[in-house]
């Protein structure tokens, strides 16, 4: 059947809330329903109100469930959610009376502009989030996210509208062949099956949403909402990173972790994603993907000299009292760097762990720098790791599988420590150029940690 046209329809309107509501421009048509510019002639100020096409058929009973659940949507105040001020039915129509936002919807503005900013988008999706997780504490879930109901405002911040509309859709069974409530290009895969949903298809959603901010499109296109439906179902997204390839990597981890088919794979609610979206407003968390691979590169150099470095002030800060070995065993030159256990000072382990990425439930069990040459050759081992770094940057091996060989000479600074990993088979000199005594103090470390070292004379 034909849809109403829109004067004809707000013609119809304006006969249903004669007295109450001045009725004026169409704002916006969608599947099921018309939205128009109204005056509030009582309080003297502007209302959106949404109303459905008439043409759909609705019984008394369906009409009263619809009017049921817009009522509950009408409790949420939230300042990211548009407040609903009325719902009622007069003359045949079922209509919505809520705050009119000036300004545009999302959908409007990336019409305009095909993509926006990674920083805009961040802080959009947030507040979406802040929006979806209030109301589905309350019992409430969306069900269609999409730009066009992501409305912005004067200030450009975010207020999501149509909260539950869908679902008193369903409700009133306004349903015809053929149409879908919801829409396909932000359909969860369990939203098109027709499985029962929760928040994590809004999350679903909201990361189709996201992608589109980003990449300038939805992630599945087609010609019939069958099609798109199915690679909801069954396809990967495209990778931002080819779609979009200055999109920053945490917001790619983001939106992928979003867009997981499962929804257990998604995060849990959508406070967890509103808090890692949070973690965007750091700095240079949105920097493109080649300055984040390039800062990374220089923080794992610097990295290595500052560990280092530390390691040679605290020779002269601590003493040799402190290490595994007693001073008086040594003549001449001080030995390396070399300390186990309780002996390693706490602002060594603190910064270890920040600068070398060494998790809280992973114990520092030993350092070691060769003497002569603390930017060259340092050796981290923890419960979990030896973590190997020098000035080209940080290797680490898996403790466990480790088994170890020093090879010597008569003479010299020819010794050097050789690993083999007993799992792969592969063999790697993680230290060179050690004297007798460097190589001494390190193989009864290892001692010390229990692992049999083999001692190889050349």
């Amino acid at each position: 059947m034909q849809k109403v046209a829109p004067e004809e329809l707000r013609q119809r309107l304006q006969d249903a809330v004669q007295g109450e509501f001045e009725v004026g421009r169409l704002l916006g048509q969608g599947g099921y329903a018309s939205v128009f510019l109204a005056q509030d002639l009582m309080l003297k100020r502007d209302v959106a109100i949404k109303v459905l096409d008439p043409n759909l058929s609705i019984s008394g009973d369906h009409s009263e469930r619809f009017l049921t659940e817009a009522r509950l949507v009408a409790q949420l105040e939230h300042p990211h959610i548009v407040p609903i001020y009325q719902v009622e039915q007069k003359n045949n129509l079922l209509y919505i009376v809520m705050r009119y936002i000036p300004g545009t919807s999302l959908g409007g503005l990336l019409a305009k502009e095909g993509k926006i900013p990674p920083a805009q988008a961040a802080s959009i999706a947030r507040e979406v989030a802040d929006a979806l997780d209030f109301a589905h504490h309350h019992k409430v879930i969306h069900r269609d996210i999409k730009p066009d109901n992501i409305l912005l405002d004067s200030s450009g911040h975010a207020v999501v509208t149509d909260f539950g509309i869908a679902r008193a859709a369903a409700a009133a069974r306004l349903t015809q062949e053929g149409m879908v409530v919801g829409t396909p290009q932000y359909m969860s895969p369990e939203q098109a099956s027709g499985e029962e949903i929760d928040g994590r298809s809004d999350v679903y959603a909201l990361g189709v949403v996201m992608y589109e901010m980003l990449a300038g499109h939805p992630p599945f296109g087609g010609r019939t909402a069958a099609q798109i439906l199915a690679k909801h179902l069954s396809q990967k997204p495209p990778s931002l990173s080819e779609n979009s390839k200055d999109t920053p990597e945490m917001l790619s981890e983001i939106v992928s972790k979003a867009l997981a088919k499962d929804p257990g794979d998604r995060f849990a609610t959508a406070r967890a994603m509103a808090e890692a979206l949070g973690g965007t407003a750091a700095p240079g968390a949105l920097d493109s993907g080649a300055q984040q691979r390039k800062r990374r590169a220089g923080k794992r150099r610097r990295t290595v000299l500052v560990i280092v470095g530390v390691l040679a002030l605290l020779v002269v800060a601590f003493g040799l009292g402190t290490f595994v070995l007693a001073r008086a065993l040594f003549t001449g030159d001080p030995p390396a760097v070399s300390m186990t256990g309780s002996n390693i000072p706490p602002v060594l382990v603190q910064l270890a762990r920040e600068k070398l990425q060494i998790p809280p439930t992973d114990s520092i069990r030993y350092f070691f720098v060769a003497h002569g040459r603390p930017n060259t050759d340092g050796v981290v081992i923890t419960s979990r790791e030896l973590i190997r770094a020098d000035s080209t940057g940080v290797r680490r091996l898996k403790w466990g599988n480790l088994a170890f060989n020093l090879n010597t000479k008569l003479t010299g600074s020819s010794g050097s420590v050789v690993v083999r990993d007993q799992e792969s088979g592969k063999v790697d000199t993680i230290l060179r150029g050690l004297n007798t005594r460097e190589l001494s103090v390190f193989g009864q470390a290892l001692k010390e940690l229990e692992k049999p070292v083999g001692d190889s004379g050349k």
